[in-house]
């Protein structure tokens, strides 16, 4: 045992020794604990240290020549010292149990954490502080490691300021830790967002408030972004904080406004668009929404047409061709241009242009279609088709015309000839009768207007020539 220690051994035995409540032999034991202790022990008289032990000499870096006889706060952080009065009085008055937590300065600038305990003492006949100071550094630095590592932003707050930012909360603000820590927590909100924020924290720190609340942060670079966030008390160092939780929600909310910016266009295009569109079930054809196109067209208001089927309101003119649709659907999902034929409240049949794609909505397979009407295209085809038939009838009773008339000329110059021969044969009348006939059929044929049929035989069609140049 060294000069020093043996000093220090028998000071502090003479010491607890002049105490009533010890005697020599319990002085000595007690003394030879606490220089043996892992935990540092001191005794203060008067403000001033008069005891330090060897494991306090070595967390605080400082050796007992360099602590008896000063003030036991100047190691304290300077921030911490009144933190500290206050908590050592509550103990030594009983009203404190706990230990509490500040921060020293060792000889070499190293800032550490104690964990810290005091109790009232008589030594040498007066009244002292018996302290246990145990180093906690090391724990501290692993909750921190462990807070850094976290993918989450994590904050603590004391006195609504900041006293530790993680790296993430750091990145997701642009700040570095410098510029964060002693800041007030609400700076970095959005101005317009500050109340809500207040009042949600405080909701949730009382336990009125279980589900995380959003808001808005503004970033270094002045940035807006989307954060959802939850906060919980907890004793930091000793004393009453806030351990926060802060995640970006920027991207989640950036997708959220552009769907619903989408689900706006597509409600418009919906509403507005002068082609039908439908949304029904895939299975019966029920009508869940219809847009003022397909009203308009068909005749029916909406009452009429929203839970009903197309069947009952026998939309489709071929319900053969809903049911074709309705298997290719069911295996390719998606149907785009298939013509088809829909009838009208008034039973009027529209050609139309017919697409859909199936979707989930709720929990029921539905098809959403766009239907866009052809008549009128139809129309001009079909009349366009008509003017070509005609084109070729017109042509052709032209040249029939022309190629028949010389010979019927002919015919009736020799009929004039035979019959003043013989102005009472029979056949002569009747072959000028037929002669007549084919006359007034060339000039029907020169008289088509229109592209007219009627049926033949065996489905065949031919031109109806009394219709056709009736006009």
């Amino acid at each position: 045992m060294t000069d020093r220690l043996k000093n220090s051994r028998n000071h502090l035995i003479n010491g607890l020794a002049n105490s009533d409540a010890l005697l020599e032999k319990e002085s000595t034991f007690f003394a030879n604990l606490f220089l043996d202790s892992p935990i540092g022990i001191y005794i203060v008289q008067d403000g001033k240290f008069i005891f330090v032990n060897p494991q306090f000499q070595k967390i605080s870096g400082y050796d007992e020549s360099e602590l008896l006889g000063t003030n036991s706060l100047h190691i304290v952080l300077s921030e911490d010292r009144q933190r500290v009065r206050e908590s050592a009085v509550q103990m030594l008055k009983g009203a404190r149990h706990v230990p509490y937590e500040h921060r020293v300065i060792t000889k070499a600038g190293e800032i550490r954490w104690i964990t810290e305990s005091v109790t009232s003492i008589m030594y040498r006949g007066e009244p002292a502080v018996l302290g246990y100071f145990m180093d906690r550094t090391e724990q501290e630095r692993e909750k921190e490691a462990l807070f850094a590592d976290s993918p989450i932003g994590i904050y603590i707050v004391q006195d609504g300021k900041f006293i530790f930012v993680n790296p993430e909360f750091q990145r997701i603000l642009g700040f570095d830790e410098k510029e964060l820590l002693g800041r007030v927590s609400l700076d970095i909100v959005l101005l317009e967002d500050r109340d809500r924020v207040r009042n949600n924290a405080i909701q949730m720190l009382k336990g009125k408030r279980h589900a995380p609340y959003e808001h808005r942060v503004v970033t270094k670079t002045g940035e807006t972004r989307w954060i959802i966030e939850t906060v919980t008390s907890i004793k930091y160092r000793n004393k009453e904080a806030v351990l926060g939780y802060f995640m970006d929600h920027t991207e989640y909310e950036r997708a959220k406004e552009a769907l619903t910016l989408s689900e706006d266009k597509f409600r418009k295009a919906f509403r507005s668009s002068p082609d039908w569109f439908v949304i029904s079930t895939l299975q019966d054809g029920f009508y869940i929404d219809v847009n003022e196109a397909f009203l308009r067209t068909t005749g029916y208001n909406r009452e009429e047409v929203i839970g009903h089927t197309s069947t009952e309101l026998g939309i489709w003119a071929d319900p053969q061709e809903r049911m074709e649709m309705a298997k290719i659907l069911e295996k390719q999902g998606i149907v785009r241009n298939l013509e088809a034929r829909f009838r009208t409240k008034t039973g009027e049949i529209r050609h139309v242009l017919w697409s859909a794609e199936v979707m989930d909505y709720g929990d029921e397979k539905c098809l959403i279609a766009v239907t866009r009407d052809i008549t009128d295209r139809k129309r001009a085809e079909q009349e366009h088709v008509e003017r070509e038939k005609l084109q070729g009838v017109l042509e052709t009773a032209g040249a029939a015309c022309h190629e028949l008339n010389q010979p019927l000329q002919y015919i009736f110059l020799l009929l004039s000839e035979i019959e003043e021969e013989n102005p009472k044969s029979e056949a002569i009348a009747q072959i000028k009768k037929q002669c007549n006939r084919l006359k007034d059929i060339t000039n029907k044929l020169e008289k088509v207007t229109v592209y007219q049929t009627r049926e033949y035989i065996k489905g065949m069609k031919i031109i109806d020539i009394d219709k056709a140049s009736a006009k």
